[in-house]
């Protein structure tokens, strides 16, 4: 099953089968992360929105917030739920493996999406290259271990490439000029901090 089908089939039941996403988990990553307040952020794989509130309240009417996603029927929940919030995201539907978005970002969240990435090489060196502000970094995060998101995406009818060791990471994108900070890699948080190396 295409990832873009599998997403569109669950969007409406995700909110409530996504319990590991709790308030503490996500302001652990965000805090991290190290966002603050007129941040502007891309928001890759928003799905049906968990970060946009909590995003929303660390940069404020100053920054801004880029939701994109594959799925049309997760970015339509995204939208409904948080349309009214300040600052108002823009919501994109796009692929970005195969698609450019516009602008620059001071972070790149990559929030539950990784191991969905087929080109994560080309992929995060074109982010970097067409889409990071100076000083920006593009954050690689699970508000879990990787055992337990390796098992759930064993357990789902899409393919996923894992969810490799923050070392193994770090040396495949190390290839194309990225230098990636591990911030944590744990059986609770796993957190990654790419920034341009050239």
């Amino acid at each position: 099953m295409k990832e873009k089908d599998f997403f569109n089939q669950i969007a409406e039941s995700w909110d409530a089968t996504n319990d590991s996403s709790t308030p503490e988990k996500v302001n652990a990553v965000l805090d991290k992360a190290e966002i603050g307040r007129g941040h502007r952020i891309l928001d890759i794989g928003t799905g049906t929105g968990i970060l946009l509130p909590y995003l929303a309240s660390r940069v404020g009417a100053e920054g801004s917030i880029t939701a994109v996603d594959l799925a049309e029927n997760m970015l339509e929940r995204a939208k409904n739920k948080y349309e009214g919030l300040t600052p108002t995201p823009t919501f994109l539907l796009a692929n970005i493996e195969e698609e450019d978005v516009e602008g620059r970002y001071d972070r790149i969240m990559l929030y539950c999406v990784y191991p969905h990435i087929h080109n994560p090489e080309q992929t995060l060196r074109r982010l970097a290259e067409n889409n990071l502000a100076p000083g920006g970094r593009i954050i690689i995060a699970h508000p879990t271990g990787r055992d337990f998101i390796n098992n759930v995406h064993h357990e789902r009818p899409i393919h996923s490439e894992g969810l490799a060791a923050g070392t193994d990471v770090k040396a495949q994108l190390s290839k194309v000029g990225l230098h990636t900070d591990i911030i944590a890699d744990d059986a609770n948080l796993y957190i990654l901090a790419v920034t341009p190396g050239f």
